[in-house]
């Protein structure tokens, strides 16, 4: 049986055991899936684009080695972008084959039991996928943050990757350093970035921080994505981590993103126009809606 995502350990059942080493160092030692848009540290680990720019931005080290290293020192690696896809590709054919294999051996003194054996795979919650049960977590993190595992490429024989790809039309969000900036002009900064712009210093700096690195790592990316989803993955991360730094400030008191109380204990909303499309990626900005709280309601 073939599952979407699984993992090295697969193959130790098989004939083909060998592959076990050979999958593992195409996973990201992050997330534990399949690398997506790698990318290579100045120290020569490779990491996804968007694991290696999360990582940075809150510790500056290479996860592998912790040497020091910045975002702007990333380099693609279309070496291993090329071995993942054809290795993806490749993979549930050969896992097949390899499992009948042996199949195949045993069934000559197989002893077969009434009750089916589990297999080591539970369902995700979130996408009703079979993952290992080794991974689950990282694998829900990963499904979560709307970060899907790579889809196979179309490689024609004897053409690298590279060699097809066009020059991207987006272009990449510089870091700041947060001290130099005063609460009013961060809220600025996130308005001109069609963001919210709502909730405490901290969750606004963590909420910006995000999205520079959803935006780059989008940049690296082969199969970019349009504002729309980048904003659908930011609003993802505003409902599980956001919500956590919101709810640390309040002091447990229940106060969250884009909900605001005042003497009345009445809420504001705060919508955010999601009319944008890819050609808006580099221009069009979005504005938040201010629905004021009618007289009277609790």
């Amino acid at each position: 049986m073939a599952h979407d995502v699984a993992d090295s350990t697969d193959w130790l059942a098989t004939p083909l055991s060998s592959l076990m080493p050979i999958e593992s160092s195409l996973r990201c030692q992050v997330c534990k899936d399949f690398y997506t848009t790698p990318m290579m540290t100045s120290c020569s680990h490779t990491f996804c684009s968007l694991c290696i720019r999360r990582y940075l931005s809150q510790e500056g080290k290479c996860p592998a080695c912790r040497e020091p290293d910045q975002e702007i020192r990333l380099r693609r690696n279309w070496a291993v972008q090329e071995l993942v896809a054809g290795f993806v590709e490749a993979r549930d054919g050969l896992l097949g084959f390899a499992r009948a294999m042996a199949a195949g051996k045993a069934d000559a003194t197989a002893v077969y039991e009434d009750e089916p054996q589990p297999d080591g795979f539970v369902a995700c919650p979130s996408c009703s996928r079979r993952i290992k049960e080794a991974v689950i977590n990282a694998h829900l993190d990963r499904c979560l943050s709307g970060t899907a595992a790579p889809q196979p490429l179309q490689i024609q024989a004897g053409t690298l990757v590279y060699a097809q790809n066009k020059p991207s039309s987006m272009s990449r969000l510089p870091t700041i350093n947060y001290n130099l900036l005063n609460e009013s002009k961060l809220r600025s900064k996130l308005r001109d970035l069609g963001i919210r712009s709502t909730g405490s210093r901290e969750l606004m700096s963590k909420r910006h921080t995000e999205w520079v690195n959803l935006w780059n790592a989008n940049c690296d990316s082969q199969q970019q994505l349009s504002k729309r989803d980048l904003l659908r993955q930011l609003d993802t991360w505003e409902r599980t981590q956001g919500r956590q730094i919101d709810h640390k400030e309040a002091g447990g008191a229940g106060v969250m993103s884009g909900e605001l109380v005042n003497g009345d204990d009445a809420k504001e909303e705060i919508e955010i126009d999601m009319k944008a499309d890819t050609d808006m990626m580099s221009s069009q900005r979005i504005y938040d809606i201010v629905i004021w709280p009618k007289p009277g309601v609790p």
